[in-house]
């Protein structure tokens, strides 16, 4: 339905939708959060989680997308 964007989190807003066999419809309303961190910040937590961070990727855009950066981390030894 929507996407909001500010400087610490993405909402998601979705219409869900399920039809029974019999042709009954349910709707719901589902909000996805997701919290924008930094690379630094994500490392830093999957240290804490155990996970050892060993690469970051860049990630380029296109015209309507934004660049991102991934964090690659494994399990620690």
């Amino acid at each position: 339905l929507w996407v909001q964007v500010d400087e610490r989190v993405m909402t998601a807003r979705r219409l869900r939708e399920r039809v029974s066999p019999s042709g009954e419809i349910e709707r719901s309303i589902h909000d996805d959060v997701l919290h924008r961190i930094t690379p630094d910040q994500l490392e830093a937590e999957a240290d804490a989680a155990g996970l050892r961070p060993t690469e970051r990727r860049a990630i380029e855009s296109g015209p309507v997308e934004a660049d991102s950066v991934v964090v690659i981390a494994e399990a620690g030894a």
